[in-house]
């Protein structure tokens, strides 16, 4: 729930591209929440991955160029949420059925949303309600695709293509707002999905964690 909150924090401040590319850095945090928290050792193998992964998220966010946005950090805590998130889930599964698992988190998400949405609502007025339903429906179906992918594949193999949502995001920035990404952007987006789709594929703990996209997770 913090990951979403966040995310969709920076998704209104930053550019689209950006922002989900900051939350695409998940699989970097996932190797230490699962040393910190279920005391598994770190693989020696993933710290090259790691290192150009964070050196990935250096160049988007440039400190002390005087172009940093300070709300790019809740784009990078969104991505340690959700790797906190994702840690957790692979631990529960162990004892409870994704449907239960799935069932509480809307329980909770719901409960915990219930009183800023009362005290911020506005009542959305004419396209609003299209765009809404457009989101829902697109969203519902990304996650029923992708659910159907990890069923087929392991995450090693489907992960990959996760990140070509960043390609997404971008055409849809240029599309809607007219905003390109810069070279900042790109190298560091390259970076960043080069060391996830490594991660994924050098570490079999993490290949067993269904990765769902950022606004589901």
């Amino acid at each position: 729930i913090a990951s979403m909150y966040c995310f969709f924090y920076t998704l209104a401040h930053m550019r689209l591209a950006d922002a989900v590319l900051l939350n695409y850095a998940l699989p970097l945090f996932i190797p230490f929440v699962e040393s910190a928290w279920l005391g598994e050792a770190f693989p020696r193998r993933l710290w090259t991955p790691v290192l150009v992964g964070f050196l990935g998220v250096i160049v988007i966010l440039r400190p002390g160029s005087g172009v940093m946005e300070p709300v790019a950090l809740l784009g990078v805590a969104s991505a340690l949420f959700a790797a906190v998130a994702q840690v957790g889930v692979r631990r529960l599964t162990r004892t409870e059925p994704v449907a239960r698992i799935v069932f509480y988190f809307a329980i909770t998400a719901t409960l915990l949303s219930a009183f800023p949405a009362a005290v911020s609502w506005t009542r959305p007025q004419g396209a609003v309600w299209w765009a809404a339903l457009a989101m829902g429906a697109a969203a519902t179906g990304g996650q029923l695709a992708m659910t159907r992918a990890y069923a087929h594949a392991p995450a090693s193999r489907v992960g990959p293509f996760v990140y070509s949502a960043v390609v997404f995001a971008a055409a849809l920035d240029w599309l809607f707002w007219r905003k390109l990404p810069d070279a900042f952007t790109v190298a560091g987006g390259v970076l960043v999905a080069g060391a996830g789709i490594l991660s994924l594929r050098l570490n079999p703990a993490e290949a067993e964690i269904e990765t769902p996209g950022p606004a589901t997770v």
